[in-house]
C-alpha cells in the first residue's frame, strides 16, 4: 500500500513539473511558434516610419521631377518544375526629361 502511495505521488509530481515546464515554454519563449507568426511578431515591432523613408522618397521624387534622369535595368524569371524549365529575361530603358 504504501509503495502505491509514492508510484502515485511521484507519477504527479512528474505530471506537475511537466506541465509548468510546458507552459513556461509554450508562453514565455517563441519555441512553439510558427514561422509566420514569428514574422508577424516582429514586424509589428518595427515602426512603419522606420521600415520606410518617406522623407527621403519624396526628396527622391521631387529631385527626378526637376532633373533628367534615365533608367536601364532587367528582370530574370527562371521557373524550373520537374523536366520543365522556362528562363525569360525582360530589359527596360526609361529617360525622362523635364520639360522647360
Amino acid at each position: 500500500m504504501k509503495k502505491i502511495k509514492i508510484i502515485i505521488i511521484a507519477l504527479v509530481s512528474v505530471l506537475l513539473i511537466g506541465s509548468a515546464t510546458f507552459a513556461v515554454l509554450f508562453f514565455a519563449t517563441d519555441i512553439f511558434k510558427s514561422d509566420k507568426q514569428l514574422f508577424c511578431k516582429y514586424a509589428e515591432q518595427i515602426g512603419f516610419k522606420e521600415f520606410v523613408d518617406l522623407e527621403g522618397y519624396n526628396d527622391y521624387l521631387k529631385r527626378t521631377e526637376s532633373q533628367g534622369h534615365s533608367t536601364n535595368g532587367a528582370f530574370n524569371v527562371s521557373l524550373t518544375q520537374e523536366a520543365d524549365s522556362i528562363n525569360e529575361s525582360i530589359k527596360y530603358a526609361r529617360i525622362y526629361r523635364p520639360s522647360k
